[in-house]
């Protein structure tokens, strides 16, 4: 009886282990998703620290803004964008001292691309600006 009760205690434990594990993941995936992707906040892998980062989210229909600010080894950085009518996304973006962001020249936004107000993609240094992406 006891021998079954150990065996069932280890099984269950094994599963428990294994099944944190896998939320661990799947929740990682899912805030990676909502922070690189939605928010579009994405660290250049090349420039350690968040040296450089790109800004660049990713609009799904039916949501009309999203915002993310994260302490960084160089500072706050912060970004966030509101819709602006269905062919317009305003953005802001923080960049703390020492790290440059490039911003994205297209973003998705539903069944539409929207392109980088004023052309290509931009280079911004320390400070907050705004930006606008249209259709």
């Amino acid at each position: 009886m006891i021998r079954l009760l150990i065996r069932s205690l280890a099984a269950f434990a094994r599963f428990v282990l294994h099944d944190l594990r896998l939320s661990a993941r799947a929740l990682g995936s899912m805030f990676g998703w909502a922070i690189e992707g939605v928010c579009g906040l994405r660290p250049d892998p090349a420039a350690p620290a968040f040296g450089a980062f790109t800004f660049g989210p990713t609009v799904p229909a039916g949501l009309d803004w999203a915002s993310f600010r994260f302490a960084s080894p160089r500072g706050e950085i912060r970004v966030r964008w509101d819709r602006s009518g269905p062919d317009a996304v305003d953005g802001e973006v923080t960049v703390p001292e020492g790290a440059t962001c490039t911003l994205a020249g297209t973003v998705p936004a539903g069944d539409r691309v929207l392109t980088l107000a004023g052309g290509g993609a931009g280079q911004l240094g320390p400070g907050t600006h705004r930006v606008r992406w249209q259709g």
